[in-house]
C-alpha cells in the first residue's frame, strides 16, 4: 500500500480563481462561511480571505475543506495527490465510488461503521486500513493479505455480506463498467 504524505504541496500550483471555486462549492453545499470555518477548525476570516482571493489555502485547509464538502482535491489541484483508480482492484477507491454512486456522504457512512469521517476518507484514499473494516494477516510465505470484514459497511453499500463487498473490490475490472 502506498502511503501519501501531505507535507509538501506547493501553493504555486494552485489554479487562479480557486477561492471563487471553493465559495461556489460551499454555497452549493448550503454552508455559511462560519459553518465551514467551524467544520475545518479555522477562523471565518481565513475562509473569507481564501474565497475572496486575498489568501491561498494551505494544504491542511484545502484537504479539510475537501472532506467537509466531499470532493477530491485532485479535482482542483491535479498534481497534489494521485489517488488510486477505482477501475483497478482496490478497497478504498472502489468503496468511495460505490458510496458516491449511492449518494451517501462520508459522514453518513462513517457514523454507521463507527469511524470518523477523516478516517474513512483516509481509507478511501488508500492511506490507512482501519481494523474495523479490514483484517490484515501475514501468510506463511511472508506476504501480507487483506480482507474486508465489515458486515455493516457491506450492508450500507448494498452488498449481501463482507465477502461480496471484498469480491467487488478485488474484481479485475469495476463491476458494471464497460470493457
Amino acid at each position: 500500500m502506498q502511503r501519501v504524505g501531505r507535507s509538501k504541496f506547493p501553493r504555486s500550483v494552485l489554479p487562479d480563481g480557486i477561492g471563487e471555486t471553493l465559495r461556489a462549492r460551499r454555497r452549493s453545499a448550503g454552508l455559511s462561511s462560519t459553518d465551514l470555518a467551524t467544520a475545518i477548525g479555522a477562523r471565518r476570516e481565513t475562509v473569507r480571505r481564501i474565497e475572496t482571493g486575498h489568501e491561498l489555502p494551505s494544504s491542511r485547509v484545502l484537504f479539510a475543506i475537501a472532506k467537509v464538502l466531499d470532493f477530491e482535491v485532485t479535482d482542483l489541484v491535479p498534481g497534489w495527490h494521485e489517488p488510486a483508480d477505482a477501475e483497478l482492484p482496490c478497497y478504498g477507491p472502489r468503496i468511495r465510488h460505490r458510496r458516491r454512486q449511492l449518494g451517501l456522504t462520508l459522514a453518513e457512512v462513517a457514523a454507521r461503521v463507527d469511524l470518523t469521517p477523516s478516517m474513512l476518507s483516509r481509507f478511501e484514499c488508500e492511506q490507512s486500513l482501519p481494523r474495523r473494516l479490514v483484517r490484515i494477516t501475514r501468510a506463511r510465505n511472508g506476504q501480507i493479505e487483506c480482507e474486508l470484514v465489515s458486515e455493516e459497511l457491506a450492508a450500507i453499500l448494498g452488498f449481501e455480506d463482507a465477502v461480496a463487498l471484498d469480491d467487488y473490490c478485488n474484481a479485475p475490472a469495476l463491476p458494471g463498467a464497460e470493457a
